[in-house]
This record gives structure tokens, C-alpha cells and sequence, in this order.
């Protein structure tokens, strides 16, 4: 009895064979990065003990299967797909909508869609498990649920490149255990709440490429952790808050393109591990700090981006 399937990386293409269906005891199904065409199995009722189901990267196209509908289909669903911990059907082509019945996969930690070309909005209910969710690069177009602030395990969030839009959820402050969260390039508006400097496991934020306006909160400093901070090409204002010196992780910190004003913090000069700062196309006035231009001449910061009506020995574009 075949519990295991693992054909990733190979060249296969073609249709999946409809004997797949067949293999009612699987568990661990894995035929990503091959060149599979055509639709995935039209119902998912044949992996009742499934654990693992990749097709990622593959040419899959159509609709996301589900279970075949029954009388009671939500305690169907659990029945069938409650061992189910990892689904990845990232980088093919699939259309349609997020299927709502993913909020009842009770065992799911791990749910890539990415880089397909899903339409509607993210679902309302969610897996409560869930550790990394990644939708980025569909056509997505709704706001961010609200309940996924509620996600306590949420470690990664990546949905940029997607039609997402309104205000960035004040209840995310709560996901402890974040890491990553990308949700640039949308229709994002609203401010940055200062409840997101709680967020003290984050090292990875970029949200550029939105319209997100207001002051930058003090509060981000906090996020210690962080090594990479995208917050360029908003509508952000007011100054640039000394506490980013206390990023001492930091290797890129962008913030161009937006309405800061006010001198460049020397207190950026702790940063001892960036190797990007981009402050240009704002407001900024003064010189930039000897502290920034110290760390260039120790040469572990690589680039230093700001206006050229600053005054500033070591910045490498103007």
C-alpha cells in the first residue's frame, strides 16, 4: 500500500493519470517542479489520510478541487482532510476563488497559493493552525480579514502584488509569533498602527507601493529583530523616528518616495548591519549624519540614497 509519492523535480508533463485517484492510502503526495498540465484531481475525497499535498510549480490550471459535496459537507470536509498539514499549489495557473472550505482543515500549518491567478477575496475563516499562509502575486482584491490577527501560530504572511485594499489591521499587533509579512504593491491605505511594534519576532516588513500616509510610529522601533523594512513609495509623513537606530539587525531600511521631512536621525548610524539606506524623493533637510558616513567607511554600509540637495560625503546616488 503506497503511503508516500514523491516525483518532484523531474521533467514529467503531461495530464495526471486518473489512477491517482486510486491511492487511498497516501499520505505524503510531493510532484511539484515538474510540467504537469490540465486540472488537479477533480475531488479530493481520494486522500482521506493525506498529509502533505504539493503541486507547486507545475502548469495546473482550473478551479482549487474539493471534497465531494455530501449532506453534511463542513463535517465531511473535516472528516476527510483533518491530518492535512501542508498544501502547496504555488507557481501554476489556477483561476477561481479560494475555496472556503480550507477554514475547516483543522491540522493545516502551511497553505501556498501563490503566483497563480486566484480572484475574489481572502476567505473569512481561516485554518487556526496555519504558520504560513502565502497568496502573493494573484489578483486578489478585497480587505485583509481581521481574523487573521486572531492566527496566534501566524509566523508568515505574503500577499503583495494582489488588489488588496483599506486600512492595515490594528489586531496583527497581536501575532506574536510573526516573522515575515509582505504586503506591498496593493491599494493599502490608512496609517501604520503603533501596535505593530509588539510585533517583537518580525524581520521582514515591506509594504511599499501602497498609499499608507500618516507618521511612521515611534513604536517600530521595537522591532529588533528586523532585517529588512520596505516602507518607500507611500504616502507617509512627518519625520523618520530616532528609534529605527535601535534596529541594530537592519541590512535594508527604505523609505523613498514619500513626504518625510525633518534631519536624518544620527542615531541611524547604529545600524551596523545595513547595507542599504534609501532616504531620497522625500522632504528631508540637513546634512547627513558623520555616524551613517563612518559606517560607509567601514565599509559595511554599502548604499546611501538621499536627495542632492543634501549635503552628504559618502552617499552613493543623489
Amino acid at each position: 500500500r503506497l503511503t508516500l509519492l514523491d516525483l518532484q523535480s523531474n521533467r514529467f508533463s503531461g495530464l495526471l493519470p486518473d489512477s491517482i485517484v486510486s491511492l487511498s492510502k497516501l499520505a505524503f503526495l510531493d510532484l511539484s517542479k515538474n510540467w504537469f498540465t490540465g486540472r488537479l484531481p477533480s475531488s479530493l475525497d481520494f486522500i482521506l489520510g493525506l498529509v502533505e499535498f504539493s503541486m507547486s510549480n507545475n502548469r495546473f490550471t482550473g478551479e482549487i478541487p474539493g471534497p465531494v459535496q455530501h449532506t453534511n459537507s463542513s463535517n465531511h470536509t473535516s472528516r476527510i482532510l483533518s491530518r492535512l498539514e501542508i498544501v502547496d499549489l504555488s507557481s501554476n495557473q489556477i483561476t477561481g476563488t479560494i475555496p472556503s472550505y480550507f477554514g475547516e482543515l483543522s491540522s493545516l500549518e502551511w497553505l501556498g497559493l501563490r503566483d497563480n491567478k486566484l480572484t475574489g477575496s481572502i476567505p473569512l475563516k481561516l485554518p487556526p493552525k496555519l504558520k504560513t499562509l502565502l497568496l502573493d502575486q494573484n489578483k486578489l482584491a478585497s480587505r485583509i480579514p481581521t481574523v487573521i490577527g486572531q492566527m496566534s501560530g501566524l509566523e508568515r504572511l505574503t500577499a503583495q502584488n494582489n488588489r488588496l485594499e483599506g486600512h492595515l489591521p490594528t489586531i496583527f499587533g497581536y501575532l506574536s509569533n510573526l516573522e515575515w509579512l509582505e504586503l506591498d504593491s496593493n491599494l493599502l491605505d490608512g496609517s501604520l498602527p503603533a501596535s505593530w511594534g509588539d510585533l517583537t519576532k518580525l524581520q521582514r516588513l515591506t509594504l511599499f507601493l501602497n498609499k499608507i500616509s500618516g507618521e511612521i510610529p515611534s513604536e517600530i522601533g521595537k522591532l529588533t529583530e528586523m532585517e529588512i523594512l520596505g516602507l518607500q513609495v507611500n504616502n507617509f509623513n512627518g519625520t523618520i523616528p530616532s528609534t529605527v537606530g535601535s534596529m541594530e539587525k537592519i541590512n535594508e531600511f527604505s523609505v523613498n518616495g514619500n513626504d518625510l521631512s525633518g534631519s536624518i536621525p544620527f542615531e541611524l548610524g547604529n545600524l551596523k548591519n545595513a547595507k542599504i539606506l534609501s532616504l531620497e524623493e522625500n522632504s528631508l533637510t540637513g546634512s547627513v549624519p558623520e555616524e551613517i558616513c563612518l559606517l560607509v567607511e567601514l565599509g559595511s554600509l554599502r548604499e546611501v540614497h538621499v536627495d542632492c540637495d543634501m549635503e552628504c560625503s559618502c552617499c552613493t546616488l543623489c
